[in-house]
């Protein structure tokens, strides 16, 4: 507040620390997209799962909801697979998380995944019960360099070269770049 502009270019952020997510900017149509975006954009799948922030500092890592709050507890497994596949020795990156049918492989409802947000004991069987992937879609902290002011297509490109991607548990949310309205 006393500070104005100048002190907002000071402020960092620190693994650990979670900060609010940056949103996807809604259109009413297609058309409006690409128009909106000078005839070119990028287009994700929407999955209906736990908006995840993911913060890696060495080997500690921290896992935020969409509204902050952190669970990293309730997601050991999660935990485990991002020290194996953010490559990265600090970042911060997002993805969702979702549920899947441990018999059919397909995704829960998020009211499903719901049920290991908020469990504090019996953590172990829902991990059998209710196994997660995550698709992860942005970075925007590497290795003490915020990445708020570069473009989504270059924070992606980033985000593949940080990511060791492991089949069905992690992966980079699948995404079109198009100027085709079709």
């Amino acid at each position: 507040d006393r500070e104005g502009d100048d002190g907002l270019t000071r402020v960092k952020i620190t693994p650990g620390r979670p900060v609010k997510s940056m949103l996807a900017q809604k259109v009413s149509s297609v058309e409006e997209g690409l128009h909106e975006n000078g005839g070119r954009a990028a287009f994700e799948y929407k999955y209906d799962g736990m908006r995840t922030q993911i913060h890696k500092k060495g080997d500690k890592i921290w896992l935020f909801t969409r509204r902050l709050e952190d669970v990293t507890k309730q997601f050991p497994d999660l935990v485990e697979l991002c020290k194996k596949s953010l490559k990265a020795e600090e970042c911060i990156v997002e993805g969702e998380t979702i549920g899947i049918d441990p018999e059919t492989k397909m995704p829960l409802p998020f009211q499903k995944l719901s049920q290991r947000i908020h469990r504090k004991y019996g953590i172990d069987d829902l991990i059998k019960k209710i196994p997660i992937q995550i698709h992860l879609f942005d970075i925007v902290y590497l290795d003490g360099k915020m990445l708020f002011d570069k473009p989504l297509h270059e924070r992606r490109k980033i985000l593949e070269k940080i990511v060791n991607v492991i089949p069905g548990k992690v992966q980079l949310s699948k995404q079109l770049i198009t100027s085709n309205i079709q």
